[in-house]
């Protein structure tokens, strides 16, 4: 997380904040409607989520779906954390 480090002086130099992701074009993304839903992201939507088998999944297994929900908690906290600091970062 170094590289998303800014300074007040980023602004003063006219830097703008733009985070990236590494090996993006590698990177495939799972969405819950059609693939034309997100035009812009056609090039990396890799299928649709079957809500349906998770569910099932999740149902024969109530230990495990009480991981996932913890761990999906944790992600939510971390990214509202990451992006906090990034609108305190650009005022």
């Amino acid at each position: 997380m170094e590289s998303m480090r800014r300074t007040p002086v980023d602004d003063l130099l006219g830097f703008r904040f733009a985070p990236r992701i590494r090996d993006l074009a590698d990177k495939r993304i799972y969405v819950l409607e059609k693939g034309s839903a997100y035009p812009a992201f056609a090039g990396l939507v890799g299928g649709m989520l079957s809500v349906r088998l998770i569910a099932i999944s999740l149902e024969r297994d109530p230990a495990v779906a009480v991981v996932v929900v913890r761990l999906i908690r944790v992600r939510i906290a971390k990214a509202d954390d990451q992006l906090q600091l990034c609108r305190a970062d650009n005022g």
